[in-house]
């Protein structure tokens, strides 16, 4: 299978949760095991029976920790997007404050997320269209700022001439494209990098794409 087809990785390393988003004991092995399944094949193709039975619990003691299968969905997909958010925040508040340094933080540190937490990252972001629109709201908006950070940072440097970009919203999209991606094949044996490897070298891709062309 390639590695851009790939749904995600089977690596047992990547099918766990930011530490600041962590469960305890039964709730836990329930979150953990469909994040599992939901990875793997879908929420669609995921039953509360198959997420009980991964558990060794019957589907009415799962049913007295979450009341279905979309309120598992709703946790693993906010806490991608919270975690997710808080850590580009966290990049560009600490970079030396102009366009290059922050967007070369914010692609470094995206990346990154999405290579630590591929099953998350999957999930979070590929299962979020089966939840009502009301549910995903809270998700829907953490990506919205998210976004809307990459596209000042880009802004705010093709204003200053450190970028210089055809289109503002298509070098956005193409940015956030390469973390998405990342988690549907890292780690991969073809590929043999580690996830920190991985983030510097697309961040060194993200800031060639955003170059000023050489003067013909």
């Amino acid at each position: 299978m390639s590695i851009l087809t790939a749904r995600v990785s089977s690596t047992p390393a990547n099918g766990h949760l930011p530490p600041e988003f962590e469960f305890s004991g039964t709730r836990e092995r329930i979150v953990l095991a469909a994040l599992d399944r939901f990875a793997e094949v879908g929420y669609g193709a995921t039953s509360i029976r198959d997420i009980a039975s991964a558990v060794k619990l019957n589907s009415a003691t799962l049913y007295s920790h979450f009341e279905s299968k979309e309120a598992i969905l709703v946790e693993l997909v906010t806490i991608g997007h919270r975690a997710h958010h808080a850590r580009l925040l966290k990049a560009v508040l600490s970079s030396a404050g102009h366009p290059r340094a922050q967007l070369e933080a914010l692609a470094r540190a995206h990346v990154h997320f999405h290579c630590e937490y591929a099953r998350l990252a999957v999930v979070a972001n590929a299962e979020m269209h089966a939840l009502p629109e009301t549910v995903a709201a809270p998700a829907l908006a953490l990506r919205s700022q998210a976004v809307a950070m990459l596209i000042d940072i880009l802004e705010r440097g093709q204003a200053s001439g450190e970028f210089q970009l055809l289109r503002v919203d298509v070098t956005a999209a193409a940015v956030a494209a390469l973390g998405r991606q990342a988690a549907h094949w890292f780690p991969s044996d073809s590929v043999p990098v580690n996830a920190d490897a991985l983030a510097d070298h697309y961040s060194a891709l993200v800031m060639r794409m955003v170059a000023p062309w050489p003067a013909s």
